[in-house]
């Protein structure tokens, strides 16, 4: 399917936060990790994630699948957090 000009400049933008929003994930789940003195999960957390930055570099769609649905499960992570944080506040 075609794209006009500002279409793709859009789905650019797009594609980009959700990059930036991935290397975030990435970098707090390693850190995370390693705190907890998981070396190992660390670096294969680690590992995983850069191997699905890379395939997304590559532009292949299953990948860019797998990239939206991390970001949207740890959003959703936090904003389940944040509920269960400001219900034990009002008690």
């Amino acid at each position: 399917m075609y794209q006009l000009s500002h279409e793709a400049k859009r789905t650019k933008r797009i594609t980009k936060l959700y990059e930036i929003m991935f290397g975030l994930v990435a970098i707090i789940n390693v850190i995370s990790f390693l705190t907890k003195e998981e070396y190992i999960q660390g670096m294969m957390s680690a590992l995983l994630f850069s191997l699905v930055f890379w395939f997304v570099k590559r532009k292949k769609e299953w990948a860019k699948f797998t990239l939206k649905v991390v970001v949207w499960v740890h959003v959703g992570l936090l904003g389940l957090i944040i509920v269960v944080s400001l219900v034990q506040l009002m008690r």
